[in-house]
């Protein structure tokens, strides 16, 4: 399916921002020589449920926040509008082993419906993994992850895509001056990617 027919900017990826109500606020270094080149190949978009999404250029995919537990495995957030109701809602709309399919695993943060129990059970150790600070990848590596890398705002680069990171957020600015709602809304990234011959995204 043509990215094109779901993304118009950049700015709609970003954290997944449209799948995960996080607000973007940074923009990339823009990268001269890839803006120059003519966007003349497809881009793959894929959601599967919630903030899971596979993003494809070339023969590179990309697996966002993966959550992996069967239907209603665990209990709905405490202290949130409809807490009583479990998650994830809807299950898997194709095989684990299908979902694992990515040369990469990109988290934009921690929060269990970003990166779940099964997740952090069932990727394995030897993936490729981007978090969005140090901090993040220190837990990540502490549950035996090998290969857990840093995303930044000049960007890096992954088997010819280069991958920037965007400071996001999960709330509003007075939701963040609250201390104890600001700690469990936590920190979050977006993320956009660019690569010759194909559109920014």
């Amino acid at each position: 399916m043509k990215i094109s027919k779901f993304l118009t900017s950049t700015t709609l990826l970003s954290g997944v921002m449209f799948l995960t109500a996080c607000s973007t606020f940074a923009s990339p270094t823009t990268d001269v020589n890839v803006n120059k080149q003519t966007a003349n190949h497809t881009v793959e978009f894929q959601q599967i449920r919630n903030a899971t999404i596979k993003l494809g250029y070339e023969n590179t995919t990309f697996l966002v926040d993966p959550m992996l537990a069967s239907k209603n495995a665990y209990p709905g957030f405490a202290d949130t509008v409809n807490s009583e109701t479990r998650y994830p809602m809807v299950d898997l709309p194709l095989s684990v082993e299908d979902v694992l399919k990515a040369d990469a695993i990109i988290l934009t943060h921690l929060h269990a419906d970003h990166w779940d129990p099964a997740a952090r059970n069932i990727v394995p150790r030897d993936m490729t993994i981007f978090t969005q600070d140090e901090a993040d990848a220190v837990i990540v590596r502490k549950d035996g992850f090998t290969d857990v890398r840093v995303l930044t705002e000049q960007g890096i680069v992954f088997k010819g895509t280069r991958i920037h990171k965007t400071i996001g957020q999960h709330g509003t600015n007075a939701m963040y001056q609250v201390p104890a709602l600001a700690q469990s809304l936590g920190r979050t990234m977006g993320m956009v990617f660019q690569r010759p011959n194909y559109k920014t995204v």
